[in-house]
């Protein structure tokens, strides 16, 4: 029994470790840039084998370079300046990283515009002067969903202003667009917006009384007891119901979210993108950034000691030479990790583009083709939960400038929500798209959606219905 315990341990002992560095391999894989950077950290500061060596780059493309300008760089203002006398002293001036901010990728992210903003532009060009400042301390207390969250008589004491004052700027707010923000809750957002609705000649006769009066009934679905206070049959409340549900937003900042924003906002997404995608004359080019500014690596007093240690017997290494040991190797599986990562997410990358070709040529969402981590997979030779891993939570920077997540590769959604998109986009602005109009026009393009399917795109294209977009388009041509 002990030869076969003796037999059991040296086998046991390196499976268990084996699996436990490939967890930690496995875990490495699935974090985004933003994680690997606190990841990183953490290990610098726990283990003393690493170190961050500051790396130098081109002071014109930005790329990692042993000399104030990288070779092709040189090459590029040597054909440039044929007649200038070229010497790495004396350079004639070309424009540098801070001139030229458009070549950082960073500075191509498209920034959302956000509630707030939208609801300062509005202010600076609809309100008085004198007037901007309650504006601007009111709409920072209005909150994502596009509620007040402060009371008018705190802004009042806080600004040195009379109530009267500062209710009259928040009454003008919640004019602006969208319709019903500054509301100090669900309900009178929608009567804000029921009553805006009726100024354009377009109101239910019922809507204001049943969400002012009856608004606790309407929240517990009593339909019945509402019926028999207003004095009015069912299929009279059923359309007004139909009519609060169509046209009126109890959250009216929702509007401003879109499937990424949410995504980003569960998620903690990266300000900077976890993947570069480049196009480079009629090819496109992968990079990774690195998680940290410069080169991470073995230190260079543990490489040596590491060394050292090789060559002293085994049985003489003082205790402390085997704890900086354990550090060293610690530190090489880090460094391998990683390398694991890089290689694995710009090969599942690679196969990315190479597959959705059609939609990084154009920027149309309709030309994303159905792709499938399975397949993904058997392309790269990859388990597909390998697959998966990488893609998750991660975001891409894409050749003109918009960050989506890589998940957005495999969305069989996208071609349908394009052409949706398109549609509205272009469609008569006095007879808006309904979902039905909508089907029927991608069902002739080769997508056969059911009405309901084209209402969740839309929906999820936060693209409001059509009656709310004739609304829309009315108090555009209106000047409003």
């Amino acid at each position: 029994m002990r030869m076969i315990g003796a037999r059991q341990r040296p086998r046991t002992a390196p499976r268990q470790t084996s699996r436990a560095s490939l967890a930690v391999a496995a875990e490495i894989l699935g974090m985004s840039r933003a994680e690997l950077a606190q990841r990183v950290d953490e290990e610098l500061t726990a283990n003393p084998a690493l170190e961050i060596l500051p790396q130098q780059v081109c002071a014109i493309c930005g790329s990692p370079s042993r000399d104030e300008i990288c070779g092709p760089c040189r090459l590029s203002l040597q054909a440039r300046y044929r007649d200038y006398p070229f010497h790495s002293t004396a350079l004639p001036a070309y424009p540098t990283r801070q001139d030229e901010e458009e070549r950082d990728p960073y500075q191509q992210v498209s920034t959302p515009v956000d509630l707030r903003s939208h609801l300062t532009l509005q202010a600076r060009s609809d309100l008085p002067s004198e007037d901007q400042e309650i504006a601007d301390y009111l709409i920072a207390n209005i909150n994502d969903k596009g509620l007040l969250d402060c009371d008018p008589k705190e802004v009042a004491a806080a600004l040195g202003v009379p109530l009267a004052r500062v209710e009259a700027v928040l009454r003008g707010i919640q004019e602006f667009e969208p319709a019903g923000v500054g509301a100090r809750g669900p309900r009178e957002a929608l009567l804000i917006q029921v009553r805006q609705l009726a100024q354009a000649g377009r109101a239910d006769p019922w809507a204001e009384r049943v969400i002012a009066e009856h608004w606790e009934s309407l929240a517990r679905h009593a339909y019945a007891k509402i019926s028999r206070a207003l004095g009015i049959g069912r299929p009279e409340l059923d359309a007004c119901l139909a009519f609060i549900q169509t046209n009126l937003n109890p959250y009216p900042g929702r509007q401003f979210y879109s499937p990424w924003q949410e995504d980003a906002s569960a998620t903690g997404a990266p300000a900077a993108p976890d993947v570069i995608i480049r196009r480079e004359l009629d090819e496109y080019r992968v990079e990774l950034p690195p998680p940290v500014e410069g080169e991470l690596r073995l230190s260079a007093s543990y490489a040596r000691l590491r060394r050292l240690i090789a060559e002293a017997p085994q049985r003489r290494l003082p205790p402390g030479w085997r704890a900086a040991l354990e550090s060293v190797r610690r530190a090489r599986w880090f460094l391998s990790c990683l390398q694991m990562r890089d290689a694995t997410l710009k090969q599942v990358c690679e196969c990315l583009v190479a597959e959705q070709r059609g939609y990084l040529d154009t920027g149309r969402e309709e030309s994303i083709r159905p792709l499938t981590q399975t397949r993904v997979a058997a392309a790269v030779g990859k388990h597909e939960s390998t697959v998966s891993r990488a893609v998750a939570g991660k975001f891409a920077l894409l050749p003109w400038g918009a960050l989506v997540p890589l998940a957005k590769f495999f969305d069989s959604s996208a071609a349908p929500k394009g052409i949706i998109k398109e549609l509205i986009e272009r469609e008569d602005r006095s007879r808006p798209l309904t979902d039905s109009e909508l089907s029927s026009l991608l069902r002739s393009r080769g997508y056969d959606l059911a009405r309901r399917t084209v209402t969740k795109y839309r929906l999820a294209l936060d693209i409001p219905s059509h009656t709310r977009r004739r609304l829309l388009y009315a108090r555009t041509a209106n000047g409003r």
